[in-house]
């Protein structure tokens, strides 16, 4: 029997169902502020209740720069990836999902990829994506949107999240994650991908991308939504241990003070970001590269620092 944790008011929740409250509060917050700055309409919606750009909210009639068949297409990819991924045309694996979950029927190709899209949630590569969006979200939102990226971008440039600065529009870097032991194998495809930027220079490129400009008649900085590209990025590795202990002893709400784990976190993902922006500036350095690259690099740095003001701040106002 899964464990299960009471709520006051709420009756029994899974983690994972106390995750999904979380990021649909987050999501509201998130629209909130951003009616409030001037940025969006009231009622409009950028990200889904788990924090995902929303891709919908691209097509044209939503202010955005994508044809309703672009978007038909990109959707189109994904399916295909879940189709191959998932096997869910395979007789023989919707014969496995209908023992597995008992079900009466066969399971069409759509209820396996809804079966096995819910058992890839569960998985610790998205628990940490979704923890991770939490904990950036609570100690940044004064100045910063902390979102996970759309589906397409996920799947197609491999980035789970994004930084944004509220104030200058600045993309600051993008993130991708990684849960698990040292050992394992994805650890090794994402140290892979970092040491490529470190080698190339190629930063992260989002096709559903959330930046800020401001309004000549208003004045106020509205959100613009465009393709982005050489974003910096990097890796944020958790262990499952940590994982576990992060998902037992979070908070999940957004009143009051963030948990120990999450200032433990925070800090950790900002020394992180740290170590590897240093790394990589150092290298750009050691071989007597210039231009636009060490510059955008160093001034990463600069504005992680100010993200580590901003985060302190964040926590120090919370149990005020």
């Amino acid at each position: 029997m899964a464990l299960r944790f009471e709520t006051a008011g709420r009756g029994f929740e899974t983690p994972t169902q106390k995750m999904e409250r979380l990021l649909a509060s987050i999501a509201v917050e998130t629209h909130k502020a951003l009616q409030e700055q001037g940025s969006i309409k009231e009622g409009e919606k950028v990200v889904d209740d788990d924090c995902s750009i929303i891709m919908d909210s691209f097509g044209v009639e939503g202010t955005g720069p994508y044809s309703e068949e672009a978007i038909k297409d990109d959707k189109q990819f994904i399916r295909k990836l879940d189709l191959k991924w998932s096997e869910a045309d395979d007789p023989v694996i919707q014969d496995y999902y209908k023992d597995k979950y008992n079900l009466k029927e066969k399971p069409d190709t759509d209820k396996v990829l809804e079966l096995y899209g819910a058992e890839r949630q569960k998985r610790d590569g998205a628990v940490w994506e979704k923890a991770k969006t939490a904990v950036l979200h609570k100690f940044l939102k004064s100045e910063f949107l902390v979102v996970r990226t759309a589906a397409y971008d996920d799947y197609s440039h491999g980035v789970d999240n994004v930084i944004v600065s509220k104030k200058t529009g600045d993309v600051i870097c993008a993130l991708d994650e990684v849960a698990g032991e040292e050992g394992d194998p994805r650890h090794q495809e994402k140290k892979n991908k970092f040491n490529k930027y470190i080698r190339t220079g190629e930063g992260a490129e989002i096709k559903y991308g959330l930046t800020f400009k401001k309004n000549p008649d208003t004045k106020r900085r509205e959100l613009a939504k465009q393709a982005i590209k050489d974003i910096p990025i990097f890796c944020l590795a958790l262990s499952r241990e940590r994982l576990k202990k992060l998902q037992s002893e979070m908070s999940y709400s957004l009143d009051g003070q963030p948990a120990a784990i999450e200032l433990e976190i925070f800090g950790d993902l900002i020394e992180e970001l740290r170590t590897q922006g240093t790394a990589l500036l150092a290298d750009l350095e050691r071989r007597n590269i210039k231009g636009n690259r060490p510059m955008a690099i160093s001034k990463f740095l600069g504005t992680l620092r100010h993200m580590e003001g901003v985060g302190q701040r964040q926590s120090f106002s919370a149990t005020a």
